[in-house]
């Protein structure tokens, strides 16, 4: 009889804050041998239900954002973020992509096609991503062979360590849509909060024992209420609320991909960053159905820094939210050449939408405001 695997998953966001472009989530699923989870599973992890994934795959990624050696940086995307260069982002994702497919995606809508949530030919009815708009050659900076020969690496360590990489699914959430949440809910956090809530129950349904960290929204330390109304009638239990988790564990030093996964693995140092950032805070609910259905959902602030998924889940949010932004820049910028392009963030957005009002006139940026700027 084949032995039991434990599936657990990870939710983050990009694009909370902007006024222009589409808020994305991510989502990244591993699965592993019940009893192999059990010894990796760290003390600090214990208590939101994960594995520590961080140490157990240290021969292949690491949380430092600048890796020096051919180690696949994961952590947040914050972090691996430049203004001027895509290329570390977009070596992570590619690099991740190609341990879970075997290939580095042509295009744009290639990677689309395979991890959005929403279809690209939705995505198309914004005139931004019509057409050819989405078919951008990647990678855009980082080099195709690098990404191959490191996604090669990655997936020979999954597998060393009995690890799964599931699915990584993106639902990019464009402005139409998120002024229509708005509508329904007092605040974006709560339009986010009810995208969260669909995507837990989307995968709950494909995997029913789930174990979920979610990277906490904002100062929220409660989530009960939102589970409830997700899951009615099913039994909703708090297991914590608003609390402190122990010092994060350190890294594994590297291990040759030979070493058994029973092997001892020696500890290394965590990052100077997540040293300083001290022990995040986290609230844990279980949610029960009728027979061994069950989903462990825990909201943890950096919750990159607790699980690696959320990590995955943040870089794949980020590089998809970056991808959709350029093609919004690109359809501008050919009926306004002078335009310089804008990553859509609220400062930056009313600049965009000035230089587009004085280019083309107010009622032609007017016409397509409700489709372009969101609400709040």
């Amino acid at each position: 009889m084949e032995e039991e695997r434990l599936v657990f998953a990870g939710i983050d966001e990009a694009g909370y804050g902007p006024l222009l472009g589409p808020l994305c989530l991510g989502i990244c699923v591993l699965s592993m041998p019940a009893s192999t989870a059990a010894e990796a599973m760290a003390d600090g992890c214990r208590l939101t239900g994960h594995v520590d994934f961080f140490s157990l795959l240290a021969e292949a990624v690491t949380e430092e954002a600048r890796s020096p050696d051919r180690r696949t940086a994961i952590c947040d995307s914050k972090r691996l973020h430049d203004p001027n260069k895509l290329k570390p982002l977009e070596e992570s994702v590619l690099t991740l992509h190609a341990a879970m497919t075997q290939a580095v995606p042509q295009t744009f809508r290639a990677l689309l096609d395979e991890v959005s949530l929403t279809s690209p030919a939705r995505l198309a009815r914004l005139p931004w991503y019509a057409g050819e708009a989405l078919t951008e050659a990647l990678p855009v900076e980082a080099l195709r062979e690098r990404c191959e020969l490191r996604g090669e690496s990655l997936a020979q360590c999954l597998e060393a360590c009995g690890v799964t990489l599931e699915r990584i699914r993106v639902e990019p959430v464009e402005v139409p849509t998120f002024n229509g949440l708005l509508e329904e809910v007092a605040t974006k956090a709560d339009a986010e909060l009810a995208v969260i809530a669909s995507l837990l129950a989307k995968m709950w349904e494909r995997y029913p024992r789930l174990r979920v960290v979610v990277d906490r929204l904002g100062a929220r330390d409660y989530y009960r209420p939102m589970l409830e109304q997700r899951f009615p009638g099913l039994q909703v239990r708090t297991l914590a609320e608003a609390e402190l988790l122990p010092p994060l564990p350190p890294l594994a030093s590297a291990r040759s991909s030979s070493t058994s996964k029973a092997k001892k693995k020696s500890p290394g140092k965590r990052s100077k960053h997540a040293q300083e950032e001290g022990p995040p805070r986290y609230s844990r609910y279980r949610v029960e159905s009728p027979g061994t259905a069950e989903l462990d959902v825990t909201f943890a602030t950096e919750g990159e820094r607790v699980a690696l998924p959320v990590a995955v889940a943040s870089l794949y949010a980020k590089y998809v939210r970056d991808g959709c932004m350029r093609a919004l820049n690109r359809y501008w910028q050919t009926q306004v050449p002078s335009l310089r392009p804008t990553k859509g963030y609220v400062q930056d957005g009313r600049r965009f939408l000035a230089d587009l009002e004085a280019a083309l006139g107010t009622a032609a940026v007017d016409r397509v405001r409700a489709q372009l700027v969101r609400n709040r």
